[in-house]
Formats: structure tokens, C-alpha cells, sequence
């Protein structure tokens, strides 16, 4: 999670719009602008040439009875590129805008203000808040605290806090700090130390993106199989789960031991099959390459033309002097 300044401006004069210079932002991040106007006589509006309409400011606290008006726009998932945004008012009385503008990455695309909160009016001696009862802070969050005052502080300080600029002071001083919210926590007021005078603030937190909870904090516990690897494990795209049995295996025909004329076994000798249907003659498979076994001359081979518990007349026919022998088999 990073913030980046866009930029901030100094009062302007007398203007109904301020569009601050062209930007290149991220696509998914979030924009937050704050914003002073100087004689609150109408509400500001905020937008860019990008997003749109930013909507309601989600606070608009005073600086005093009456006097300077503050103002906070969240814009989350942008849609990313050149980003001009334009701070505007209805009226062209205004006296002056001081405008800070945001990005910050890292964050989640919808839902992202975690709290917020301000505070109006406030004339005290050194203490000053941003936030009127306080907010609690989501771990990881990215608070920013806006202030506000009618004169010059002379200084401001916020422990634990990151000053993120400010502008020549105008007719108001006005500052931004943040920080990062490791543990979070409740009760933040952003509160500054500054001189004596009238002040008003926004404190806004802005959430971290999700983190799935078994990934935080300590690592989580590795499972332990209990019961036997029966199953396979599910692949990706359309693999089945547990690994299929191959296609079932086919029927085999298996020989009497074969022999010669005089009755001596033919054992490890090369011979081909010739497999018919006995009833119509017609041949069913012919396999080519067989060797009779070493000591029975027993010859076994299988194919899926063969049917299991099917009867064969079987054709055999040495390689070597072509002497040829026939029986009938039955497949398995």
C-alpha cells in the first residue's frame, strides 16, 4: 500500500473551477482529494476528465462559526490514465480554493473508506483533532488527516505521522499527515499540535487490500493426510480427479503348447496368428511377430478385436518353414 501526492495548489484567486495538472494514475487505485473553500458560500463539487463526478464529499466540517469550509472526496477503482481532476463551486464569489489531491495504490477495488470522521469549530491553546469521537483503524490501513486553520500556527506536529505537504498559506493554513496502520486500533483522532486558533479537520482511513486470513500473521499449518492416497489429486481444466483406469483390457487367446509333426515342442519360435469366426469364416484379427514361450511353446497375445468368452478358430503358422497347425480357443 503506497500514497502518492497528485499535487496540491495554493489559495487561488477568485475562481469557479480549479483543475489541477494532468496526472498519470493506476487503473484500481484510489484518488482522495481534500479541499478548502476559503468563503463557504456555496459546496464544492469534484470530478476528473476520467471518472466522472467524484459524489458528496463524505465530510464537509467549518473551520469556524461561519467561516472557511473543508471538504474530503474518495475515488475508488479508477479507471486509470491522464488524470485531470477539477475542484469546482457554483458561484464565482469564492475567494479561493486550497486543493490536495491523492493516490493510493494497493487498496481494495470497492468499500475502501474503512471510517472516517471530522471535527468543526475548534478554538483551542495546542491541541487540535481531525476527528470529533474517533474512528477505528483497520490493520494496514492508510489514515490521512486533513487540518484546517483560520491563522498561521507558526508550526504543526503530529507524532507518528507523515507530513505530505502543504501549500503556501493563504487567507487559511491547511495541512495533510498520514500513516500506516499496521495494528490498527481504536479511538484515532489525528490530533496536531499547532498555536492557538480556530480549526476544523477530516480524518479518514482508507483500507488496506484484503489479505486471506490464513496468510496473516504466522504461517498456517500445513494438512496432514490421514487416511490412504486412494484418490488423485483435481487438476486444473479437464482433467478428471482421481486417475481413470485405462480402457479395460482386451480378451486374450492363449495356444495349446505347439508342436512339430513328430511331436517335439516349438519352443521360442517365431509365428504369426490367423484368428477367424467359425462361423462365417471370417477373419477377425491377424497378429504378426509372436514367439512361442522358452519351455511350454505356449503362445498368448490379446487385442481388442477379440471379444471375451468368444470361441475362435485360430490359424497358427510358423515363421520359420511355414509348417501351419489349427485349434479352437476361447477368448478371456
Amino acid at each position: 500500500m503506497a500514497i502518492s501526492v497528485l499535487e496540491f495548489t495554493p489559495a487561488s484567486g477568485a475562481t469557479a473551477s480549479l483543475a489541477l495538472t494532468a496526472k498519470t494514475c493506476a487503473a484500481g487505485s484510489t484518488i482522495v482529494v481534500f479541499a478548502v473553500n476559503v468563503t463557504p458560500i456555496y459546496a464544492l463539487t469534484c470530478a476528473d476528465n476520467v471518472n466522472g463526478s467524484y459524489g458528496a464529499s463524505i465530510q464537509s466540517p467549518h473551520m469556524s462559526p461561519g467561516g472557511s469550509e473543508l471538504f474530503c472526496w474518495v475515488k475508488e477503482n479508477i479507471s486509470g490514465g491522464s488524470t485531470t481532476i477539477t475542484v469546482s463551486e457554483a458561484s464565482s464569489n469564492n475567494t479561493g480554493m486550497m486543493v490536495f489531491a491523492y493516490e493510493i495504490t494497493g487498496v481494495p477495488t470497492s468499500s475502501v473508506v474503512g471510517a472516517s470522521d471530522s471535527i468543526s469549530e475548534t478554538n483551542g491553546t495546542t491541541a487540535y483533532a481531525a476527528g470529533a469521537s474517533g474512528i477505528t483503524i483497520e490493520s494496514g490501513s492508510e489514515t490521512l488527516a486533513f487540518h484546517g486553520i483560520d491563522r498561521d500556527p507558526g508550526s504543526i506536529t503530529m507524532s507518528g505521522w507523515t507530513p505530505k505537504t502543504s501549500p503556501t498559506p493563504g487567507p487559511v493554513y491547511a495541512y495533510v499527515h498520514h500513516k500506516n496502520s499496521a495494528s490498527g486500533g481504536s479511538g484515532e483522532r489525528g490530533t496536531a499540535t499547532v498555536g492557538a486558533s480556530w480549526s476544523g479537520g477530516i480524518l479518514v482511513a482508507i483500507k488496506s487490500a484484503a489479505v486471506p486470513k490464513d496468510l496473516a500473521g504466522a504461517a498456517a499449518a500445513t494438512s496432514t493426510a490421514t487416511g490412504p492416497l486412494s484418490h488423485g489429486v483435481p487438476l486444473a481444466g479437464t482433467a478428471t480427479g482421481a486417475a481413470a483406469a485405462s480402457a479395460a483390457l482386451p480378451a486374450v487367446l492363449t495356444s495349446s503348447p505347439l508342436k512339430n509333426n513328430t511331436g517335439t515342442l516349438l519352443t521360442a519360435a517365431g509365428c504369426e496368428s490367423f484368428v477367424h469366426d467359425p462361423s462365417t469364416g471370417a477373419l477377425v484379427v491377424k497378429k504378426t511377430g509372436l514367439t512361442t514361450h522358452a519351455t511350454t511353446a505356449v503362445v498368448s497375445f490379446g487385442d481388442s478385436a477379440l471379444a471375451s468368452a468368444t470361441t475362435y478358430r485360430v490359424i497358427w503358422r510358423m515363421t520359420s518353414g511355414g509348417a501351419e497347425g489349427m485349434e479352437t480357443l476361447t477368448a478371456t
